[in-house]
């Protein structure tokens, strides 16, 4: 069985590495989070349901928006406190950090909490731990691409597969996200950036050749890509900046939507992580 798990990080454009502090020079009040639901809804009505990772922020700024796309079916899980870099972290501090947003989630939809991304593929092996402790299941932040200067590469070694792009590892599930190998060298492709530059034919051909040799495969986007809109001041941030933001963006849904369909009409799952993970816990329970 071929499986697909759509993800989404409800963060906002400010969230991001390299437009953090920029708010000043872009002098824009339009917002994103607030306005995915739309394809949310239209996933859920292909019988497609996401992954949600929130940011606290979000939403403590949008507490009904957040309910509403738990009501619609997709999973609410922790992004973070405010899209901070988990390396960056003292283990008290991020302990303290996850545990209020984790909670704070939980009351916002009266259901528990049981996934966590770090921003930016941050995460180190050393919190895998405090996740468990905190009650987490899944941890959704492992990357094998340690050319991006913001990720971080955990040490897989420690790590037991227990499927195709899930390990256990302290106490955690622990979720990959998929990358090629070329020349010896892994490549990210799954979602974000990489999604936005190839082409459609490309990229499902990729993914083809990709599920040729794996079994799960697990996308990311955010809302500034799958909500269109044109921010001029973004040009005040630099040309590389402007570039990283801009590239690929129109389009992004029609494009997602796309591939989903094709993914659909090929025979493939669609699962949320958390459902996943309880179907690997019931197998182990069975061995």
């Amino acid at each position: 069985m071929k499986r697909f798990f759509l993800t989404l990080d409800l963060e906002e454009w400010y969230h991001l590495e390299y437009l953090k502090g920029s708010q000043n020079k872009v002098r824009m009040d339009f917002t994103f989070v607030d306005k995915v639901l739309p394809i949310l809804n239209a996933l859920s009505g292909m019988g497609i349901y996401a992954t949600v990772f929130v940011v606290k922020e979000a939403v403590i700024r949008y507490p009904e928006l957040v309910k509403e796309i738990h009501k619609l079916g997709h999973e609410i899980a922790c992004h973070g406190y405010n899209h901070e870099l988990v390396y960056s972290l003292s283990e008290n501090e991020f302990r303290y950090l996850i545990a209020d947003s984790k909670d704070y989630l939980e009351s916002a939809i009266s259901s528990p909490i049981f996934g966590y991304r770090a921003p930016c593929f941050s995460m180190t092996n050393a919190m895998l731990p405090v996740l468990s402790q905190l009650g987490f299941l899944y941890d959704a932040s492992y990357i094998k691409f340690g050319e991006h200067a913001l990720y971080n590469v955990m040490d897989a070694r420690e790590f037991m597969k227990k499927a195709s792009l899930f390990y256990g590892a302290n106490g955690i599930y622990v979720v990959e996200n998929p990358t090629i190998k070329c020349f010896n060298h892994y490549f990210p492709f799954s979602g974000g950036g990489y999604f936005r530059i190839l082409p459609y034919e490309v990229y499902k051909y990729v993914l083809r050749e990709y599920y040729k040799g794996e079994d799960n495969f697990v996308f990311y986007m955010h809302p500034f890509e799958i909500v269109y809109h044109k921010i001029a001041g973004i040009t005040e941030t630099g040309i590389k900046n402007t570039v990283r933001f801009s590239i690929g963006r129109r389009g992004f849904s029609e494009k997602l939507l796309a591939v989903l369909g094709w993914a659909k009409s090929n025979g493939v799952t669609f699962l949320r992580l958390c459902d996943y993970i309880e179907q690997l816990k019931a197998m182990e329970l069975h061995k």
